[in-house]
C-alpha cells in the first residue's frame, strides 16, 4: 500500500527528470555502480515505470548522458558518477520549489 502510495504521488507532484533520476538511483548496486534491474530494458518500458513516454524519458537520458553522469548504449545504461546523479536530483529538487 505504501508503494502504491509513493507511486501515486510522485507521479502528481514530482517532475519527470527528478523521476527518472529517482529511479536510476534506486536501482544502482552500492558496491558496483551498476544498475540492477532496469538495465537492459527500453526507454518505453522505463517510461512506463515512471509514468511518462519514451520519447520524453529518452530526452532526458540524453541529457543527463551530456551532464557525464551516465552512459548509453543500446538499452544499457551505466552509471558513470553517481554523486552527480545525487547533486542533480537535488538541483531538480531546488528548481520546482
Amino acid at each position: 500500500m505504501r508503494l502504491l502510495e509513493n507511486f501515486v504521488s510522485d507521479i502528481s507532484f514530482v517532475d519527470i527528470p527528478s523521476r527518472l533520476i529517482k529511479l536510476l538511483i534506486r536501482n544502482v548496486n552500492a558496491d558496483s555502480n551498476n544498475l540492477e534491474l532496469i538495465d537492459g530494458l527500453p526507454n518505453k518500458e522505463i517510461a512506463n515505470l515512471i509514468g511518462s513516454t519514451r520519447a520524453v524519458v529518452n530526452r532526458h537520458l540524453q541529457k543527463l548522458k551530456r551532464s557525464g553522469a551516465i552512459e548509453i548504449s543500446r538499452n544499457h545504461v551505466e552509471i558513470k558518477d553517481l554523486s552527480l546523479l545525487q547533486r542533480l536530483l537535488e538541483l531538480q529538487k531546488f528548481r520546482n520549489s
